[in-house]
């Protein structure tokens, strides 16, 4: 037993006794005397009670502080889970939908109190460049991209850049078709005419060659005596007349000598 205990024991023994002798009375003995002293907790070896109850406090307050240390990682490892979710979800859905024209995530990792690494940003590369020399692929491009921007529920700042990117680049590429349609009309048009009139030279060639003024006016000359020739060779072909035969029949009689008609009747 050490001297501050001792001291202390006794201390609370002395402020007792002036009660129990008054109420003994003279002569009479005291009958918490001889009577074994309860138990009292000791302290360490020159410590005092005010230096206990400080490192009990100092051991409570640690304990408080280790438990609000471990609820603060518990609350950052949970954001840290929801926030890689997001993130890769996110760019799951860039990639997904931007197909052929996206490449693979990339993402940005943050290590946790727990010592795991969670993403807490990501990005998906996409070409946003024109299809050369044709204005319709460009055209499915252009809204393939701008679907693939505003893919995920939430779009951010640069995905609505990418989708306001790829508006542009749709407009431009109707344009472009629109050009090439007119063109292509154009051509249809000239070669339709090319082909009128190649058909109309033909025709022409086809057609028999006009005569000439002179080639007219001999023409015009010959073309009675022709007619007149036709019209003799008509006549031509009319049955021959047998007139002495006529003549027998009306009863004239041929004389011998030439020059001169003997007539039957009397």
């Amino acid at each position: 037993m050490n001297i501050s205990s001792t001291s202390h024991l006794l201390h609370i023994q002395n402020t007792a006794q002036p009660a129990a002798a008054a109420a003994e009375g003279p002569g009479e003995p005291n009958p918490t005397r001889g009577q074994p002293i309860a138990p009292v907790e000791k302290a360490a070896k020159g410590e005092a009670p005010s230096d206990r109850r400080n490192a009990t406090n100092n051991e409570q307050a640690a304990n408080k502080a280790e438990m609000a240390e471990e609820l603060r990682d518990r609350e950052i490892i949970t954001e840290l889970k929801a926030r890689d979710r997001e993130v890769r979800a996110h760019e799951a859905a860039h990639a997904a939908v931007g197909g052929q024209y996206a490449g693979a995530p990339t993402y940005t990792f943050q290590r946790g109190p727990n010592g795991v690494s969670y993403a807490v940003g990501g990005e998906v590369s996409i070409s946003t460049s024109a299809v050369s020399g044709n204005p319709e692929a460009t055209l499915q491009k252009a809204q393939q991209i701008q679907r693939a921007a505003l893919a995920p529920a939430e779009p951010s700042t640069q995905d609505r850049r990418v989708a306001a990117e790829a508006t542009q680049m749709a407009q431009q590429a109707r344009i472009d078709i629109a050009q090439q349609l007119e063109a292509e009309q154009g051509s249809l048009q000239s070669n339709s005419i090319d082909d009128d009139s190649d058909k109309a030279d033909a025709d022409k060639t086809n057609e028999p060659a006009q005569p000439s003024a002179s080639e007219a006016a001999t023409n015009s000359e010959t073309r009675p005596a022709t007619q007149n020739g036709a019209a003799e060779l008509t006549s031509l072909a009319k049955p021959i007349v047998n007139i002495p035969q006529l003549l027998a029949d009306a009863g004239v009689r041929e004389n011998t000598q030439p020059g001169s008609l003997i007539s039957n009747r009397v």
